[in-house]
C-alpha cells in the first residue's frame, strides 16, 4: 500500500481502525493470487500474546481451500472516508477535490483451527453482537451441521501498514472547518476521527490551539 508520510499511522493505531471496522476484503496473495473474500475479521490474541485475526470462509468458497495451504493473504480494511470540496479551504481556486480516508493492510498466512477452537471462536464472535441469543441455544445437530459448512481460520500477521489521509498536509483551521463540513453532511465518523486528530497533534504542539477556526 502507498503510505505518504503525512498519512502514516503506527502500528497499534492500524490495528485499533481494522478492530473498529472489521469488515475485510481478504485477498490471496499465493494460491490465486487476487481471489478475494469479503468477511468479518475479529481481532484477538494468540496464547503468546500476539495479535492475530479469526475468521471463517463458507466451505464452498473456493478460497477456502487456502486455509488448509496456509495461503499468504492481505486483509485490507476500510475506514470512514469522503470527498473533499476545493470550497472548503480558504482559497478554492488554488485547490482541487480530493479524498479523506482511513485504510489499514494486514498481511499474513491462513492457518487452520482445530474443531473445538473453531467452535469457541464462532460462540465468542456471535456473542461479541447478541445480546439475547445465543449459539449453544441452537440443536446439537443443527450446530454440527453448520459448523460444517464453514472453516475457521486464524490469520498470523506477518506485516501492518496504515494510511489516516485526514487533510494533515493544510493548515489546523482549515482541517476544522472541513470536520465541520463532513458532520454537516452526516459523515460524523470521520468528522469524529479528525476532530481526534486534531487534538492529538495540538497536545504535542500546543501553539497550534492559537490558530483561527472557521466552524
Amino acid at each position: 500500500m502507498f503510505v505518504p508520510t503525512p498519512f502514516k499511522i503506527s502500528e497499534s493505531d492500524a490495528l485499533a481502525i481494522a478492530q473498529e471496522h472489521e469488515f475485510a476484503c481478504l485477498v490471496d496473495l499465493s494460491d490465486e493470487p487476487g481471489r478475494a473474500t469479503h468477511l468479518p475479521l475479529t481481532l484477538g490474541q494468540s496464547k503468546a500474546g500476539k495479535a492475530q485475526f479469526f475468521g471463517h470462509f463458507a466451505k464452498g468458497n473456493p478460497q477456502a481451500k487456502t486455509v488448509a495451504s496456509r495461503a499468504q493473504v492481505v486483509a485490507i480494511f476500510s475506514g470512514p472516508h469522503g470527498y473533499v470540496s476545493p470550497n472548503w479551504y480558504d482559497n478554492p481556486q488554488n485547490n482541487v477535490g480530493t479524498w479523506d480516508y482511513m485504510a489499514v493492510h494486514i498481511t499474513g498466512r491462513l492457518t487452520p483451527l482445530s474443531d473445538e477452537d473453531g467452535m469457541a471462536f464462532m460462540r465468542g464472535f456471535s456473542e461479541g453482537y447478541e445480546q439475547e441469543w445465543s449459539l449453544d441455544a441452537l440443536p446439537a445437530d443443527r450446530k454440527a451441521r453448520l459448523f460444517a459448512g464453514i472453516v475457521p481460520f486464524i490469520l498470523n500477521i506477518q506485516s501492518i501498514q496504515g494510511v489516516a489521509k485526514l487533510s494533515q498536509n493544510h493548515p489546523d483551521h482549515e482541517r476544522r472547518t472541513i470536520a465541520h463540513n463532513f458532520a454537516a453532511l452526516g459523515n460524523q465518523a470521520l468528522a469524529t476521527k479528525m476532530n481526534q486528530s486534531l487534538a492529538a497533534m495540538q497536545e504535542q504542539n500546543p501553539i497550534a490551539i492559537g490558530e483561527p477556526s472557521h466552524d
